[in-house]
């Protein structure tokens, strides 16, 4: 299975990840370093910037939080739409 992350700003992600999808912290969880936990047990770690994408694998499955910048948001649709990125889900908001 792919990695998986949520992108969305620092400050919605503990409500997005808990309210939109259901997940709770992980082990080792902390807010510098936010990472979740799905129903199933899969870790999903938590980017907030756009260039903490960049390096990351092709085919990185990303679910969307509510509150990123447009731009943002659209460049990684692009990405998605190239092959790079596999958009899971966006919220529910």
């Amino acid at each position: 299975m792919t990695e998986a992350v949520l992108f969305c700003p620092s400050h919605h992600a503990m409500p997005v990840a808990r309210f939109d999808y259901g997940w709770r912290p992980a082990p080792g969880f902390t807010r510098d370093r936010m990472a979740f936990e799905t129903p199933q047990g899969e870790r999903v770690a938590h980017v907030a910037r756009l260039n903490g994408l960049r390096h990351r694998a092709r085919g990185l499955r990303v679910y969307l939080g509510h509150g990123c910048d447009p731009e943002e948001v659209e460049e990684i649709r692009f990405m998605a739409r190239t092959g790079r990125f596999i958009i899971m889900e966006e919220p529910k908001r």
